[in-house]
């Protein structure tokens, strides 16, 4: 998410990030690495977790 110069840290930003990270670490498992590097950072392939 973008936030404005000087508003960093202030609002719910982090809160909803950290939220969304937590989630998808719960359920979501790595299945794979792929070759692709974006932005610098090594692309992986996600599954769902069935229960």
């Amino acid at each position: 998410m973008r936030v404005r110069p000087g508003h960093r840290g202030v609002g719910i930003t982090n809160e909803l990030i950290a939220g969304a990270v937590e989630f998808a670490r719960a359920r979501f498992t790595k299945a794979a690495d792929i070759g692709s590097v974006l932005n610098g950072f090594p692309r992986v392939l996600m599954r769902l977790a069935l229960h």
